[in-house]
């Protein structure tokens, strides 16, 4: 659930076959959606750049772009599944999985490098912030790391670790950040 132009985007999955959909609100009524079906069973992410809303799905590694009134699908076999999204700058960056891949988009001139390829089979976490110049931190599914690199240099240091499991997502609040694991949600101050 996302709010995007003042609207509530809400992405819901299907077990077994089928689409997944993506409901866009119009006010805080919640009645007579606009929908969307996307190509895969999940709709895991979505991430505001530009004026758009991109939109990560799974299990197919597809990445939409809404606009408000159109759905449209910009890439596709972005790992199995785009777990989580972050922006800046003009770019995405995908944390996918079953590979634990991270990947840099250019959504303009659509093209999806790896960035970074982890020891656990997924990266389900991903944020962007900005302390000392801008920091990505990452958090894997199985193993509970939280790993970071400067944006002007990709190379990922491990921050520290959580209790193993996956982590869900990774926040900034009072300048302390905040991993949520499914067994635990941990604080630490890197200011």
């Amino acid at each position: 659930i996302v709010k995007y132009n003042n609207r509530f985007v809400v992405g819901v999955g299907v077990t077994g076959a089928g689409a997944a959909q993506i409901f866009i609100y119009n006010d805080n009524t919640f009645t007579d959606p606009t929908t969307f079906a996307v190509n895969g069973s999940r709709a895991f992410a979505a991430v505001e750049l530009d004026t758009f809303l991109y939109i990560g799905t799974g299990p197919n590694g597809s990445l939409y772009k809404l606009d408000g009134r159109k759905l449209d699908l910009v890439l596709s076999g972005i790992g199995s599944n785009i777990y989580d999204l972050a922006a800046i700058s003009g770019n995405l960056y995908a944390a996918t999985g079953e590979k634990g891949h991270v990947y840099i988009i250019d959504p303009v001139e659509p093209s999806a490098p790896i960035v970074h390829s982890d020891s656990d089979s997924a990266i389900t976490a991903i944020n962007i912030f900005n302390f000392g110049g801008n920091k990505i931190f990452i958090g894997t599914a199985t193993e509970g790391k939280i790993l970071r690199s400067k944006l002007t240099n990709i190379a990922f240091n491990r921050s520290f670790k959580t209790v193993s499991g996956k982590v869900a997502a990774i926040k900034l609040f009072n300048n302390i950040l905040i991993s949520a694991c499914f067994f635990c949600i941990s604080f630490y101050n890197f200011f």
